[in-house]
């Protein structure tokens, strides 16, 4: 069984993966990235020139919300912590992070600076 999961081989993901094992606290047989491309970033390089906008389908957020009782403000976005945490040991990056990232939050700086506040939460 892995110690850390990473659902989403994009930009998110990886910058998010690259930050644990960067740390050195993470080994990477600790880690599984899950990503329904067979490369990871594949379909970020993909669509990145053919669409200004990277939000993938979210419907499968959705039952998760409603199974976990997950918080989120009226405009459907999460009630997350400074650190990115939806709920114990469940954080969030990329569009589901903007209302603590800010307008990068869906691009690699905002990768960046949610992967560095994650670890740092974490470690």
């Amino acid at each position: 069984m892995y110690r850390w999961t990473i659902i989403g081989g994009g930009i998110q993901g990886c910058t998010l993966a690259i930050s644990l094992l960067k740390c050195g606290r993470v080994k990477p047989e600790q880690m599984a990235v899950i990503d329904p491309y067979d490369e990871p970033l594949s379909n970020w390089k993909k669509i990145r020139n053919e669409s200004a906008c990277l939000m993938k389908d979210l419907h499968w957020i959705h039952p998760l919300i409603e199974e976990e009782e997950l918080p989120c403000v009226e405009c459907g976005f999460p009630v997350i912590s400074s650190n990115l945490e939806w709920t114990k040991g469940l954080y969030v990056m990329g569009a589901l992070s903007e209302l603590e990232i800010g307008p990068t939050a869906r691009n690699i700086s905002g990768a960046k600076t949610a992967s560095h506040r994650i670890v740092s939460s974490i470690f």
